[in-house]
């Protein structure tokens, strides 16, 4: 194997070369980028003749054969038509046949023998041509020294049997050859297309016949991107060995640290689960001074009817209104909201939701702080909304909705549902309205469905879906 020049040297018989052009063949090899030279110096494998068919063996693999022999060019010996040589070729073989009895048949072996005659003859022309020089006068000429004869056979021409024959200065015959080529694409045909004149170092074509490309033109010399892949126009095109190993291993160290990661957030996700982050003592709420004073009032009401909580009660101490039971927890005030059930089964699904309403976080929902799970005492705590809930602020005369006021609503109620669709970790109804500067509804408790009796407003723990806005009956989910 050359690598600098691309080229693969085969020694073979035409049987194993046949071979290997099959097996070339049938592993689908792209033949038409190749050229195949075969070299066949007395054309065995062509028989001989004008036309020939090398591939051909009469076997299953001859139509395989045949296909992939269109890349292949054989190169044998230039046989000479001049009529010495055939009058040399007649007389050599009656010689052997009277002689020896031996029959000599018509081949490009017989070029061999008018090849040594017409070397014996040269070395006779040279050996005269020596003895004469060294002739001084009468007697023996002396020997020859070292290679005087033969140095006079380099760089001369003489026309021998075999034809014109040419030696060149370092003393070799420059010799013919005949490149052969499958013509007929049908019928496989090799035929002579070209001679190689040695003398002339050219290649000439037969009058009438060309080549045949598989490919419809020749090969080029060089592949586009070289012998090596070197070519830096194809290396921006190409992945190379070591590129393709470094993103094998980018690929599976992304693959390593995706799957530690999720081994580490699902490990993380269960002790989560298991350390019930979400849960409150009772003994850490401390119940407001204003319990007393909820229930001495008898202010306007619209407790719920099973309400486990005071729903819109509304007492005054000074300026400070309360809409709901509360009670502080961590120095907080928090909105306390009972459940009327004796028993909460902590299934994985009530965990998980549990985990993502203590995680949810925005301006416009209700804060889950937490929830109790002492059987005497069941409840949800979240942040408490001072200015009550939606429906408080429907039924309360001291307040004029105008219309700015509805949309400047209607807009916090579109921005809350947008971001709770997008969000599914938040669900729930619109009802608490947050304090501050603004007016803002919050959505309360979301994800509580099944803590809450099944239904999405957990302020109505008692099972109750619908709100009275203006003395109608509404949802607002």
């Amino acid at each position: 194997m050359e690598s600098t020049l691309g080229m693969v040297y085969v020694c073979c018989p035409l049987d194993i070369f046949r071979n290997l052009m099959v097996q070339f063949w049938k592993e689908g090899a792209d033949l038409e980028n190749f050229v195949f030279f075969f070299i066949d110096l007395f054309a065995e494998g062509l028989g001989g003749v004008r036309s020939a068919r090398p591939w051909y063996r009469g076997d299953q693999d001859d139509y395989a054969a045949k296909l992939a022999f269109r890349s292949v060019k054989v190169l044998t010996y230039m046989e000479p038509h001049n009529p010495e040589y055939f009058q040399f070729v007649e007389t050599l073989k009656r010689d052997a046949k009277e002689s020896f009895n031996f029959t000599i048949k018509d081949s490009l072996y017989n070029l061999v023998a008018a090849s040594f005659y017409d070397g014996v003859m040269l070395y006779s022309q040279a050996l005269n041509e020596t003895l004469s020089q060294q002739r001084t006068g009468p007697g023996p000429i002396k020997r020859p020294k070292g290679d005087l004869v033969t140095r006079r056979m380099w760089n001369r021409t003489f026309s021998g049997v075999s034809g014109v024959v040419e030696m060149d200065e370092l003393g070799d015959r420059e010799m013919d050859f005949a490149v052969w080529d499958m013509t007929d694409l049908d019928s496989g045909e090799f035929q002579l297309v070209s001679v190689y004149k040695g003398g002339i170092k050219q290649l000439v074509l037969k009058e009438g016949l060309n080549f045949q490309w598989p490919g419809g033109s020749p090969p080029p010399d060089l592949p586009e991107c070289g012998l090596k892949n070197d070519n830096p126009a194809c290396l921006t095109r190409t992945v190379t060995m070591h590129q393709m190993v470094a993103m094998v291993m980018c690929f599976v160290f992304v693959i390593f640290v995706t799957i530690t990661i999720f081994i580490y957030r699902k490990l993380k996700l269960e002790n989560e689960l298991v350390a019930q982050l979400w849960r409150v003592s009772w003994e850490d709420i401390q119940m407001s001074n204003l319990e007393k004073s909820m229930r001495r009032t008898c202010s306007r009401l619209t407790m719920s009817l099973k309400g486990s909580n005071y729903g819109s009660l509304m007492t005054m101490e000074g300026n400070f209104q309360i809409y709901t039971k509360t009670g502080y927890y961590k120095g907080n005030l928090a909105a306390i909201k009972y459940i009327s059930k004796k028993r909460i089964e902590l299934t994985r699904k009530v965990l998980f939701e549990l985990k993502h309403m203590r995680d949810v976080h925005n301006e416009h929902l209700t804060r889950f702080i937490g929830a109790c799970l002492d059987p005497s005492n069941m409840c949800i705590i979240t942040e408490y909304c001072p200015r009550g809930s939606l429906q408080d602020l429907m039924e309360s005369d001291g307040i004029t909705l105008d219309w700015m006021f509805r949309y400047s609503l209607i807009t916090d109620i579109v921005k809350v549902t947008t971001w709770v669709e997008i969000n599914e970790s938040a669900a729930g109804r619109v009802e608490g309205l947050g304090g501050g500067r603004r007016w803002r509804p919050r959505r309360p408790d979301p994800r509580m469905l099944r803590l809450a009796l099944g239904t999405w407003n957990v302020t109505s723990l008692g099972g109750e879906r619908s709100l009275s806005l203006c003395g109608r009956s509404r949802d607002i989910d």
